[in-house]
């Protein structure tokens, strides 16, 4: 009986340790266009402690507990491009942590909080990419966060439009790469490029 796509991909990244026709993210494709995400990696040039919304897989989850008892994990997530370590405190972790498995596609808002080379993102929310509406919940939850700071968000330097931002693109998948270059950028609609 032939394998699924999913099982397919498990099965490359256990044997070879990385995925060859496709990558887990592939299927997201219209979400990550239709919300204006951008890879993690570029997150890097966003302000420390900017919100920011991220799709990704969960490669690895450790949990701890807090001197007062509570629960809370580091998160190993990754795209296409990059892993990051993902924090969620204890409220966090109590409200989401049932969705957070091994290999597992997520949407996450977080605050970016950058280390020396490298960053990591302190979760606040957890969005199931194929829940129903979700699109409109990450925008409206971007839209209460730009009202709460009260002005657009920055980025390099300059004020970064919601309606006007243009999206730099992700590589596609390496089946996908092997025969064309990566996706042209494009006008997006949507909310400020992964900014909340």
């Amino acid at each position: 009986r032939p394998y699924t796509i999913q099982q397919q991909l498990e099965l490359e990244r256990e044997l070879l340790g990385m995925y060859i026709s496709g990558h887990p993210l592939d299927s997201f494709e219209p979400l990550i266009r239709e919300l204006a995400l951008e890879p993690m990696h570029l997150l890097a040039e966003y302000p420390d402690e900017q919100q920011v919304v991220a799709i990704g897989m969960v490669v690895s989850v450790r949990t701890i507990v807090t001197k007062k008892g509570q629960p809370m994990a580091f998160v190993e997530f990754e795209d296409r491009i990059m892993k990051t370590e993902v924090v969620m405190f204890p409220e966090t972790w109590r409200l989401y942590g049932k969705h957070v498995e091994k290999e597992k596609v997520l949407l996450l808002r977080a605050k970016l909080q950058h280390q020396d080379e490298d960053f990591k993102l302190l979760a606040d929310q957890v969005y199931l990419p194929d829940e129903p509406h979700v699109v409109e919940r990450v925008r409206r939850d971007r839209e209460q966060g730009l009202r709460h700071r009260g002005s657009a968000p920055e980025r390099g330097g300059r004020q970064v439009s919601g309606d006007a931002a243009t999206r730099r693109s992700w590589p596609k998948s390496a089946a996908a790469a092997s025969g064309s270059a990566a996706s042209q950028a494009g006008p997006a609609a949507g909310a400020g490029m992964g900014l909340v």
